[in-house]
């Protein structure tokens, strides 16, 4: 592992060693990932698709783990308490480690009572503490706190130390993920702990609609702005790429491909939903779409409608290489025939061809 960006994919099974201080490692797909060296200060590993990760060697300080999808990961050692407290989870796999692993929230500033929090979809009031309530749902966080209600871009939270944590990056007071602060809409607490209690507050929660647009002149973020926030940075550079080249489509149509040429695409280069050419493949549950594609299906996959994070799309550089080979294939071709044609008729006797 030389470089400090790397990504293992698709439905091969891989081993590695170790993973460089301050290295991202993206896992995804259906393979197995085994890494028996060590996980080294500072790198983020992010895991998301069905296959297995085992983690065999040692894991220093400050190592993230990102863990989603439905495959499992297991550690042979139990990593430091500074890892144990920064993995963010989500998703259906299992982590397994020596001692047992369960996800943490430390509570917040608490004077009395305990701290709960419920992620994705809905919130609970935090007794005694000066953080209210905590909302994340559709890509958004929402947290409560001294009758503010702060929006920040993100997807899962964590609270350590008195301290919150967005996507495993501590909050500032001007932090850049800040989308609007507004007064809280307030909310009857009674104190009680019943189960009675905490649904009116789940129900409260969400019946507080997010501000109209007539209410905001903030622009509202496109699907593609809202996807590339939070999509990894390993994929965010990849598809930027393509804003300084020429579109695949633009190409071919500069072409004017024959029928037969255009037939060199199909099932190569082509979107199987759209049928049209991949200006920006990408591959999402082992399957290649153009990220147009994706966008159009809110946050499902195309394919089995189940839904997936921005994380789990990785880039499809082999498309990519695909295409330019074909591209230069029917270019070899069409000069090949070039030039057979002006040899043809220059050996052509003067005053037309001859039929003997």
């Amino acid at each position: 592992m030389a470089s400090n960006r790397y990504a293992h994919s698709g439905m091969g099974n891989g081993i590695y060693g170790d993973v460089p201080v301050g290295a991202e490692f993206q896992i995804s797909g259906m393979g197995n990932v085994t890494i028996n060296g060590k996980c080294g200060r500072g790198a983020k590993i992010i895991k998301s698709g069905m296959g297995e990760l085992y983690i065999n060697g040692d894991v220093d300080e400050d190592v993230a783990f990102i863990i989603s999808g439905m495959g499992n990961t297991k550690f042979a050692k139990r990593p430091p308490q500074s890892v144990l407290s920064k993995i963010s989870k989500s998703g259906m796999g299992s982590i397994s480690m020596p001692g047992g692993f369960e996800l943490q929230s430390t509570p917040a500033r608490t004077t009395m009572g305990s701290s709960s929090i419920v992620i994705g979809g809905g919130s609970v009031f935090i007794s005694g503490s000066s953080i209210e309530s905590i909302i994340a749902r559709n890509g958004t966080v929402q947290v409560t706190k001294d009758g503010i209600c702060t929006s920040y871009r993100g997807n899962s939270t964590s609270i350590r130390n008195g301290d919150l944590f967005i996507d495993g990056v501590a909050v500032t007071p001007s932090d850049a993920r800040i989308i609007r602060n507004e007064e809280a809409v307030q909310a009857t607490r009674s104190g009680s702990s019943t189960i009675a209690t905490v649904l009116s507050y789940l129900t409260a929660a969400a019946s507080v609609s997010a501000p109209t647009a007539a209410a905001s002149t903030e622009r509202k973020l496109t699907a593609e702005e809202i996807f590339m926030r939070n999509c990894s940075t390993y994929t965010r550079q990849y598809l930027e790429i393509f804003a300084t080249k020429e579109s695949h489509s633009d190409i071919v149509a500069d072409l004017k491909l024959s029928p037969t040429e255009l037939a060199l695409f199909d099932g190569r280069c082509s979107d199987p939903i759209s049928e049209e050419i991949m200006d920006r493949p990408v591959v999402l549950n082992e399957r290649v779409y153009d990220l147009k594609t994706v966008l159009q299906f809110n946050g499902t996959d195309p394919y089995n409608r189940l839904k997936f994070e921005a994380r789990e799309i990785t880039p499809s550089r082999q498309t990519v290489v695909e295409f330019e080979k074909i591209i230069k294939q029917i270019e070899s071709d069409r000069k090949s025939k070039l030039v057979a044609s002006s040899a043809s008729v220059s050996a052509s006797p003067p005053g037309g061809i001859s039929f003997r």
